[in-house]
């Protein structure tokens, strides 16, 4: 089998992963010493190893770890400038990691619960009240693509159910 490609790839999607969730950690916790540890964590945790090394699991996902960690940049981008470039962005994170991965829709409860738990001030039930309506349009939008990608996933994965072939 050709390695080389492989690695190369894989390479190129740890790098990527890396600078994003450096990106997402940066953005939340500001240039800290802290960063460098929050980084580390899942970049050298056991469960990133699987997916690093065996190439099946690296290209889908380690791009689902780099576009979250680039959806989580530009959700608190969107948060501080309130910029329609940055809810591009994030959406279209979340499109490019759907891409992948179905577990990919699982990013928007990310950024949701990072928006509510971060950003927001209250108690629990005012938080999640006042991200729901001062980001409504963001959790309407991301509604939506989950709806249509978990509607196509269903349709298109749909097999005629029949019992399993005895070898």
């Amino acid at each position: 089998t050709p390695w080389l490609p492989m690695v190369v790839l894989a390479s190129l999607l740890l790098a990527g992963a890396g600078v994003t969730t450096w990106l997402a950690v940066r953005s939340l916790v500001g240039p800290r010493p802290l960063a460098v540890v929050a980084l580390l964590v899942p970049m050298l945790s056991a469960l990133s190893y699987p997916s690093s090394t065996w190439i099946v699991v690296a290209v889908t996902v380690i791009p689902v770890w780099l576009f979250g960690g680039l959806a989580i940049f530009f959700q608190v981008k969107l948060l501080r400038t309130n910029s329609n470039t940055a809810w591009l962005g994030a959406f279209l994170s979340v499109v490019a990691g759907l891409l992948f991965l179905e577990k990919a829709v699982l990013i928007p409860f990310i950024l949701f619960l990072i928006t509510a738990g971060w950003f927001v001030r209250g108690g629990f039930i005012d938080s999640l009240t006042v991200t729901l309506r001062s980001y409504r349009r963001l959790w309407a939008a991301f509604a939506v693509l989950g709806v249509v990608y978990v509607t196509a996933f269903a349709f298109i994965s749909q097999e005629p159910l029949r019992p399993p072939a005895l070898v």
